[in-house]
């Protein structure tokens, strides 16, 4: 069932990211988030008839789509390629991951000029998806290393697609981009990940 967790999320997050964008229906975010809550739902209810695990499985459920999903990262997920835009750099700005960011690089480090660079999007994608699984940790510790494995894996797409273009050529079957992969292994681990640590180890 792990697997076929890891499946359905690689699908659902890769659908999030808009490869359904030619279907009006399914390119709703609505739809979306609904199906997304709708899997994680079926992750935590394992006792249908108690209320406590229906408000316990909705909590957790509701905490992972809004908190962990769905708030945006289209600033850091190239991980550093490219020069940021104003409009880029303000959608930077618009989450608080930006201020330890910003003094590490300003303050600490004291290299102003590598902002937006690989090491700046690797810390913020870092922070992005590990800080909302740290609520996460009362129901078992190791949900955040499925939150601070994100930012390594859109490196090392990324880092593949410059090393070995040639995955990414159409001759490996579902591969698709660098960002394509990443938000599949991304899913994969998040819903799978999910199941696999509430096999055993949920608490109500």
């Amino acid at each position: 069932m792990t697997i076929f967790y890891f499946l359905i999320g690689a699908f659902l997050r890769r659908w999030y990211g808009g490869c359904l964008e030619a279907y009006k229906i399914l390119r709703n975010r609505g739809v979306q988030t609904v199906c997304m809550l709708a899997v994680f739902m079926s992750i935590y209810l394992f006792d249908w008839s108690s209320w406590q695990n229906w408000l316990g499985a909705a909590i957790v459920s509701c905490w992972l789509q809004f908190q962990f999903w769905s708030r945006g990262h289209g600033a850091c997920f190239d991980i550093g390629r490219g020069t940021p835009s104003e409009e880029t750099i303000r959608r930077y700005n618009e989450r608080w991951y930006h201020y330890p960011v910003d003094w590490l690089f300003d303050k600490a480090f004291k290299v102003p000029d590598s902002k937006y660079g690989f090491m700046y999007d690797f810390v913020y994608m870092g922070l992005r998806y590990t800080c909302p699984m740290i609520p996460m940790m009362l129901l078992d510790w190791r949900y955040i290393l499925i939150g601070a494995a994100v930012s390594p894996i859109y490196a090392l797409c990324h880092t593949l697609a410059e090393r070995d273009p040639w995955i990414f050529d159409g001759r490996i079957p579902f591969v698709g981009s660098a960002t394509n992969l990443a938000e599949k292994l991304v899913g994969g681990l998040v819903f799978g990940g999910c199941f696999w640590l509430q096999n055993g180890f949920f608490w109500w």
